[in-house]
């Protein structure tokens, strides 16, 4: 299935909030209307506006889009952890393991508390698998801001990344930890082309 940036369609950003989009898809849908507008594509226009809006204003379905991209039907099963967002994973591989490990999108979920022992937070970042062979970057909300992370290649399920100074505030002025604990995502389902990815990488180990 071609892949359509339904934020880029409404022109919102991936962190608007319901309201926005809702607006948005107003501006939009009264300009494209058949009704009013008969310029050619207009119509096609309207009917992409309409289904861009029909999952992002829908919670459950616009995590499943951020999280498997156009394959989100087929994710009916999948969650995201709460509150989980959207965490951009770029590199000269992306098309690659894109279509290696099954993701719609190249993905990974961050924003689930876990555990708080004093002043220190723990958060779980769910990756996908290549992200955890290779390492990546990618940013993380903090109780004193947004901050970019440096996940080392080769992290494994459960293993955390401490991030000193970046929990919350006590008494006094400073802050405690932030740990991050990395989840890996395996995919539930492959085509018999990622199949044949994953078969050949098993060969070469």
């Amino acid at each position: 299935m071609e892949y359509k940036d339904y934020y880029g369609i409404l022109g919102v950003s991936r962190g608007a909030s319901s309201e926005e989009i809702r607006r948005a898809y107003r501006k939009l849908a009264k300009q494209y209307h058949p009704d009013l507008n008969k310029a050619p594509g207009a119509e096609d226009k309207y009917k992409e506006i309409n289904e861009a809006y029909e999952v992002l204003k829908d919670a459950d379905k616009r995590a499943k889009y951020d999280a498997l991209g156009m394959n989100w039907h087929q994710g009916q099963t999948f969650t995201p952890p709460p509150g989980g967002t959207r965490v951009e994973f770029g590199g000269d591989f992306s098309d690659f393991f894109q279509s290696l490990f099954g993701f719609g999108d190249i993905f990974g979920t961050v924003h689930d508390e876990k555990a708080r022992a004093d002043y220190d937070l723990t958060k779980d970042v769910h990756v996908p698998v290549y992200a955890a062979v290779l390492g990546r970057k990618f940013d993380v909300d903090t109780p004193t801001g947004k901050v970019t992370v440096t996940m080392p290649p080769g992290m494994q399920d459960g293993q955390k990344l401490r991030l000193r100074g970046k929990g919350y505030p006590r008494p006094g002025g400073s802050n405690g930890d932030m740990y991050v604990r990395v989840k890996i995502d395996i995919p539930k389902s492959l085509t018999p082309r990622q199949r044949e990815l994953w078969q050949m990488i098993a060969r070469e180990g």
